[in-house]
């Protein structure tokens, strides 16, 4: 394996995340940005290629802060389609957040990189929307896609095993030695969060990967495994929906502690999925071919997701759960010519027993970047403080956001509980 020690440069432009969630290049300056590669079969780099193996990348932020004695945790922090490391360390401030923590919360974060270039669906012959889109979004080699199931081209068109890279990733933190220079991993305290792409490939880390991470935080992606219905607008019309894998079916081994961000009017994947019956206004609707047959992208709603985990973790009494934040207000904003607060909620779902683990739901509904953008404080400061140049653009202004999402996170240690290996069906409890 190859180590190589580089520093981000400043943003140059601005790059849409899943067309329109915008975040400028660029990273904290507080503390030590590493880049990594891989290759995806535990080899050397010398000969990858011809091993068939794939090359992979990461990017690894070390606080100052932490030295080669503390034992620290790890956030896998999972950009969004056609979006790259760099973009979701700016859209999330999560190195902020690392610099800040102290003792025992001290942790590092690794931004992976998708591989296969990401692309919209295309769509039938008599629709070319997907085709018209994917021509005018950036087409510079630095917009990536994961396989998170059913989501999102090119990855799962390409069938990449990221499962396999995500282990060898973490392998490569904990075990290479100039990492252990710098930081013990506590194997214990493995978290992962992601954006829209990176939340369906959180939620697909989880289900196979229970067995390493301690707990999971996806945002505006559900669970999305090859067993999920194909969506139809009751007229005959089925989606014509981004490349699903095959091979994911979603059975976890242990419970996982999850919390899911959600936003109600997301447009792009809409919280009640793409079903025109159950909610109607997708920015992929707007297209004149589809009106007939919206329901193309074909994501599941977002209570299935829910739905599955809180089985899986042993939660399954659907009225059994607190209000942890009720009626969280978010930045005022202009609505029926009023002024007044984005609000959010959230559910948790807490088991009785030890062999399970915790389901969180928030949901808000905030209108910025179409409802699809990543939660944050009402006083989210969009210029860093660590750097100048760093620009977040694409927040919600909900009132919870990155802090909430860690606080959750390092709440939960790994556990050794082992589940029959099969949650069920997610549309029974």
């Amino acid at each position: 394996m190859n180590f190589i020690l580089s520093y981000s440069h400043p943003p140059h432009a601005l790059a849409l995340i899943l067309c329109l969630v915008l975040s400028s290049v660029g990273l904290s300056t507080a503390g030590e940005s590493i880049a990594i590669d891989i290759c995806d079969d535990g080899g050397g780099m010398d000969g990858c290629n011809a091993r068939k193996a794939l090359e992979r990348k990461a990017n690894v932020y070390v606080p100052d802060s932490i030295n080669v004695e503390d034992k620290v945790a790890l956030v896998i922090n999972i950009h969004a389609l056609m979006s790259n490391p760099a973009e979701q360390a700016s859209l999330t401030g999560f190195n902020e957040i690392a610099d800040d923590a102290t003792g025992e919360d001290k942790f590092i974060v690794t931004y992976p990189q998708g591989y296969a270039q990401g692309a919209l669906p295309k769509s039938d012959e008599d629709d070319h929307l997907g085709e018209i889109l994917n021509g005018i979004l950036p087409s510079s080699p630095d917009r990536y896609s994961f396989n998170g199931g059913g989501c999102c081209n090119s990855a799962t068109s390409a069938r990449i095993d990221e499962i396999k890279f995500f282990r060898k990733l973490i392998d490569y933190i904990r075990d290479d030695p100039k990492m252990k220079e710098k930081f013990i991993l506590d194997n214990e305290r493995i978290y992962v969060t992601g954006m829209s792409n990176g939340g369906f490939m959180t939620n697909r880390v989880a289900c196979e990967m229970s067995d390493i991470v301690a707990a999971v935080a996806p945002v505006a992606g559900p669970m999305f495994d090859s067993t999920s219905p194909p969506a139809t607008s009751g007229n005959g019309c089925y989606d014509t929906s981004f490349d699903r894998d095959p091979n994911f079916i979603c059975q976890p081994k242990n419970p996982v502690p999850l919390l899911h961000i959600h936003g109600s009017k997301d447009f792009l994947v809409p919280i009640d999925g793409l079903d025109p019956i159950a909610r109607k206004g997708s920015i992929f609707d707007w297209w004149p071919s589809r009106r007939k047959c919206p329901s193309r992208l074909g994501f599941p709603p977002v209570e299935r997701s829910i739905n599955f985990w809180r089985r899986n973790n042993k939660v399954q009494a659907k009225d059994d759960f607190t209000e942890v934040q009720k009626d969280i207000e978010g930045r005022k904003v202009v609505k029926e010519f009023k002024l007044v607060p984005i609000r959010t909620q959230c559910k948790r779902w807490t088991p009785k027993g030890d062999d399970g683990a915790v389901v969180e739901y928030c949901f808000h509904d905030s209108n910025y970047v179409l409802g699809h953008c990543w939660p944050s404080e009402v006083t989210v400061d969009l210029i860093s403080s660590n750097d100048p140049g760093l620009q977040r653009i694409g927040n919600c202004f909900n009132g919870i956001g990155s802090k909430y999402i860690w606080d959750f996170l390092k709440e939960h240690k790994r556990t050794t509980v082992t589940t029959t290996g099969n949650a069920g069906s997610p549309d029974e409890l």
